[in-house]
């Protein structure tokens, strides 16, 4: 052990087999430096795209609300008129109507739009928006009478609250 030790006392310091091994040490510390900002460039890249997707599928979902609010608008005018069409239309034209009508409910369905009907359901201010109260005493306090617009939901979400009439809470 002893000769050990003297045999690298011996070792002058400007040796160059001490220099490359520094050299060496020096390199491999700069590797594993730049091995690890690697991995946290990869690992930050990685956020950055998962946070990039998610807030463009909220883009996407929040333009599709958008759409579908529109559209909802244009089923409320299709409803209405087939609740207010003369006895004396034409079978054609009605049938025609409710096809039509259909069809829209159809294609929003499809495309995750769901609606809520919540007639003779009690009020929920999460999903209702109330219109007007009436008094009535056969009826429970706070149940809904009457439905003036449907509530809708996208992908879960309410997206319009059901415009309704409810019972005066005593």
């Amino acid at each position: 052990m002893t000769d050990q030790r003297n045999a690298e006392a011996m070792i002058p310091e400007d040796h160059p087999g001490l220099a490359g091994e520094e050299k060496l040490g020096q390199l491999e510390e700069a590797l594993q430096k730049a091995a690890d900002r690697e991995l946290r460039l990869l690992a930050d890249f990685e956020n950055y795209r998962r946070r990039t997707s998610a807030h463009m599928a909220e883009e996407r979902l929040e333009e599709k609300k958008k759409l579908v609010l529109d559209l909802l608008d244009v089923l409320d005018s299709f409803r209405l008129s087939l609740e207010h069409l003369p006895p004396d239309t034409d079978s054609f034209i009605s049938a025609g109507v409710q096809a039509i009508y259909r069809q829209l409910q159809d294609v929003l369905r499809a495309h995750g739009v769901e609606r809520i009907d919540p007639a003779g359901e009690t009020f929920d201010p999460a999903a209702h928006e109330v219109l007007d109260v009436v008094e009535d005493a056969d009826t429970p306090p706070l149940s809904v009478t009457r439905v003036y617009k449907y509530g809708y939901t996208l992908n879960d979400r309410l997206i319009r609250p059901a415009l309704v009439q409810v019972v005066k809470d005593e």
